[in-house]
This record gives structure tokens, sequence and C-alpha cells, in this order.
């Protein structure tokens, strides 16, 4: 949803508040269904400002919990006389919506349903031409700690059924090789590390992987190339047909394209959603133990694969790149979001440790690309920019982030006016990241 906020400039806030139970049972398909609803239309009918997604508590007893969750949009809003049929099936504002923006209004209707079996309710409050309110309300039961962790290991919430598998993690970056290796952790996984494309073929010629985690913008030879050399059948490799998901900060329908094109099975955009990351490891790798053990007929090995790639596919499509215009405001992000990359990361083990590293990670990252600026060496400020920009949404400092990313575009236009401005805003965004994190760590 990020990826696709960006791509339309709009940002995407989430707010929780901090007197939630810590731990709640309840079933989070149910939810995510409701949540990605409220977000998707949120994000079709929007086409400036942005999105802010707030998780509170509406009522609570001993036992149970009403959550509330909200998604506010700056959208064309809806007239008042429509909003008592929005959750009818089947209905949309009007049939001019329909036809500009597509959809049947089917999703809200659903949404109702989902909430009303969880023993809550949906609601809209909106003003036409100003934005929405979509709201939802559940109910959740109180756990402990030990019965939280109880009930998802009872469930198998994020294990592998089957032995350990070995994973190949092939990423340059010190920062995202940190957050992807914390993430496996979470779920009970290790990788190796391979830090270019030609250490991954190294590797891969004397140990057979389950899976590949593949970078794209790499060193001495890249994601797209490393793939082809082990796609190729006269290649030296143990395992020509080794699962390859790609991890990049890049997300446009070309990139996706070029993913697959080399042969890769799966893309997962950084920064990496741990949810997101399970469930693409748990497809590739179940069609693995289903080929290994011969157990499932072609037709069910086929469509298992045509799954894993079209959720990807279909969730990301009609994503373009987007033009950013000079505007060097950064003041409806935040400068750090800890919650997101707690989230991230399974947890607050480690956190704080990463949080003070971070900011030494950057320096060498931002010398580069004063270097490659003084140069005007567009291929190099590209690579560093990019770079820069995949570090700072792994570590949820979403300023810094949106600063790499508008000096990348520029780079893409060749603006060296711009990269100038971008890299000025850039420098500004650290030196108030790394005060942030001081003051919060003191």
């Amino acid at each position: 949803m990020r990826i696709r906020t960006q791509d339309k400039g709009l940002y995407l806030n989430l707010e929780i508040n901090t007197d939630i139970h810590p731990y709640l049972l309840g079933d989070p398909v149910r939810v995510q269904q409701i949540l990605l609803n409220f977000l998707n239309n949120a994000i079709k009918f929007t086409e400036r400002g942005g999105i802010t997604v707030h998780v509170s508590t509406a009522e609570q007893e001993d036992k149970n919990l009403e959550l509330r969750i909200s998604v506010q949009d700056t959208g064309i809003g809806i007239p008042e006389e429509r909003m008592d049929r929005l959750f009818q099936s089947f209905s949309q504002a009007d049939t001019s919506t329909s036809r500009k923006y597509g959809g049947t209004g089917l999703g809200l209707a659903i949404c109702k349903r989902l909430s009303e079996v969880m023993g809550g309710s949906v609601g809209v409050t909106s003003q036409e031409g100003k934005g929405s309110i979509f709201w939802c309300t559940v109910l959740m039961e109180k756990a402990s700690k030990d019965s939280f962790i109880t009930r998802k290991e009872q469930t198998g919430f994020h294990k592998f059924s089957t032995e350990t598998p070995n994973l190949l993690l092939v990423e340059d970056n010190k920062v995202n090789q940190y957050v992807a290796l914390s993430i496996l952790k979470k779920i009970d996984l290790e990788a190796d590390v391979a830090e270019n494309g030609v250490q991954a073929l190294e590797m891969l010629q004397t140990k057979e992987y389950d899976l590949v985690l593949m970078d794209i913008q790499m060193p001495e030879m890249d994601g797209y190339e490393a793939t082809r050399h082990i796609r190729n059948p006269d290649s030296d490799v143990l395992r020509s047909d080794v699962p390859i998901i790609a991890m990049t900060a890049d997300a446009t329908k070309e990139d996706r394209e070029k993913c697959f094109a080399a042969g890769m099975n799966d893309y997962i955009p950084k920064p990496v959603n741990r949810e997101h990351l399970f469930t693409v490891l748990q497809q590739q790798l179940c069609q693995e133990r289903m080929k290994k053990t011969q157990k499932c007929q072609a037709e069910e090995q086929q469509g298992a694969e045509q799954e894993s790639q079209g959720k990807i596919r279909q969730e990301e499509d009609g994503q373009a790149e987007q033009e950013h215009s000079p505007d060097l405001s950064l003041d409806h992000l935040p400068i750090f979001n800890r919650v997101d990359l707690v989230e991230r990361m399974g947890g607050e083990e480690g956190i704080d440790e990463f949080i003070d590293a971070f900011p030494e990670y950057l320096s060498d990252d931002f010398t580069e690309l004063q270097a490659a600026i003084d140069s005007d060496d567009v291929q190099e400020i590209l690579q560093s920019a990019h770079k820069i920009k995949g570090m700072c949404a792994n570590a949820s400092a979403e300023r810094l982030r949106e600063a790499a990313y508008r000096l990348e575009t520029a780079a893409k236009e060749e603006n060296i006016h711009l990269v100038q401005s971008f890299f000025n805003l850039l420098e500004q965004e650290e030196k108030l990241l790394r005060a942030y994190l001081e003051q919060k760590s003191s």
C-alpha cells in the first residue's frame, strides 16, 4: 500500500493509540480484509494529500476490547444523500464514479458482513470534495503474553512444518541485511549472505539452496544478471530451478516485468513487510516440497505457482512511476516511524541497537553520493540515491527516504540543479534524524 501511495504522490500515516491492550486475540485475516478494502478505496478516490490509518479502543471490559480502525482520506468525498447506500451490495456514490474509477461497491458490503461476524459494525463520515473517514469496530479478546504466544504456536503462526529450509540472501547493503535477517529470525529462519551476484553464484555452486532472496541493484553483478546466470542450464550452480524472490525499492510495473522476464519467481517490494515476506516464502517453499515429494499432480503445482505470482501482480497492478515536483516540504511525514519498524522486525528485540547504529551506516553512502554529485556522474548518483532510499525505507526513516526518492527521480531526469537541491534537503533531514534519535535515546 505504501508503494501505491508513493506512486500517486500521497502520504500514508499510521496512528496507534498507546492505551490499547498489547496482546489481543481475534481474526487477523478478516481484519486485514476490511483494512485492505478501506485502503484500496481511499487510494483509488484520492488524488492529492493522503491517507491516515488510526487504531484506537472504542470500549473495553475485563476480558474483551472493542477495537476501532478508521481510514481517513483527503479524496473526493461522498454526497450526503448517497452515504446510506454505501454498504449495500453493488453500490457506489453514483454511476459516473463507477465509470471513472471502476468497481461495483461490493467490497464495502463484504466489510460490513465481516465486521458483524466479529461482533462489530462499520460506518462512514464524509464531506464532498474534502474526504471521507471509513471505520469499523471488532471485538477482540484480551490475552496475557504467555497465552498469546501459546495461541500463535498452536495455530502454526509463522512456523514452517518441515525441516528448516536453506536460504540465501543476496544483498550488498548492511542495513538491509540486518533488517532482512532480523525478520527471518522472528519466523525461525536463517540465511547465508552474499553481497553481490558474483558471490551468490559462487555459493550456489557449492551448496544446494531451497530459496534465494535477491536484491536488484548491486555492485559487480546485479540481481537481473545473476538470475539469468542461475537459470542457464549450462551454469555450474547446483540448482538452476531454485526459487528466486526479488527484493527491491523500485516498484514500477516495468521493474516487476523485468524481474519475471529474468526468471525470478516472485517479487517483494522494500521496505519489506514481515507478513508479506512470510506469505511469499510459505508459498514458494510449499511448492518446493510438493515437487520434491511428488505427491501433487502437475495441475496443482501450476495452480499454486500462478497464485503465488498472481497475488503480487494483482496487488501492485497498474502502478506507475510518479513524477515529483521540486517541493521541498516533508512536514506531512514523520521523521522516524518506530511503530512501523517494530512491526517489520517482529518486536522490540534489537531495535535500540539498530537505531543507534543506523546513522553511522549512512555516513559512507552520503560521502559516495556527494562525490558523485561533485563529478556530475548521473549513474553513480542514481545508484547511491537508490541505496540510501532502500536503507531509509527499511529503517522507517520516512522523511529521509522521501528526500532520497526525490533526489533519485531528479537524477533519472538528469536534472542536476534539482539533484543538488534534494541533496541539500537530504543532508538537512539526516541532521534532523540524528537529533531526533539522540533525543529519544537520552
